[in-house]
């Protein structure tokens, strides 16, 4: 099976940052790990020909290579994971000049969006230049934090249906309401302010 430039081109062009979208193009780089150079170059080209958005794609998919690579069991994955890791670079360097070009040159809309594509950009050099450890030791921290979140969650979702369960007598104020009987009803709705 042979590389097709233009299978891969219009893969790069139409990427997007899902899940799908990223491990499609991966795989399918995957299959011709002995060309990597060449590919590499053709999304070097990809990058400089597109505009932030498509870099900041690009970027991911990249990382997801160099992540991908780095757990296969190969003599030359170092080698190619620091090929992965320059060509990084490169784009970061290209998607940051295109950030800076909307927002000297844009619309306000575009340089809202400047702003927004800076805080990622950021986000994706701080991963660039980590070490593998402090790599581990943030996603553990993140984790913690959406168990955390997770489980207040949880209890205030238990906790309300506790106080739906004991103080909120629906079919009550569904038959006030039916009656039109307003000043019961909000004499109700008073009691449940003082419960709550």
């Amino acid at each position: 099976m042979l590389l097709s430039r233009e299978h891969l081109i219009s893969s790069i062009r139409s990427i997007q940052p899902t899940y799908d979208s990223l491990s499609c193009i991966i795989e399918y780089i995957m299959l011709f790990r002995s060309e990597l150079e060449v590919i590499l170059d053709v999304i070097l080209k990809e990058s400089k020909n597109s505009n932030a958005h498509t870099n900041l794609f690009i970027m991911y998919m990249l990382n997801e290579l160099s992540v991908k690579l780095s757990s296969v069991e190969d003599s030359n994955k170092d080698q190619e994971i620091k090929n992965v890791k320059k060509a990084l670079k490169e784009v970061l360097k290209t998607g940051r000049k295109r950030v800076d070009s909307m927002s000297a040159h844009g619309t306000p809309g575009l340089k809202k969006a400047a702003g927004v594509l800076t805080t990622k950009y950021n986000e994706m050099e701080k991963l660039l230049y980590m070490k593998p450890e402090e790599i581990k030791a943030q996603s553990a921290k993140k984790e913690a934090v959406l168990e955390k979140k997770e489980k207040q969650t949880e209890e205030a979702n238990n906790s309300k249906e506790d106080i739906d369960e004991k103080y909120l007598d629906i079919e009550y104020l569904e038959s006030l309401c039916k009656k039109k009987d307003k000043k019961s009803v909000m004499k109700y709705i008073k009691e449940l302010k003082k419960i709550m």
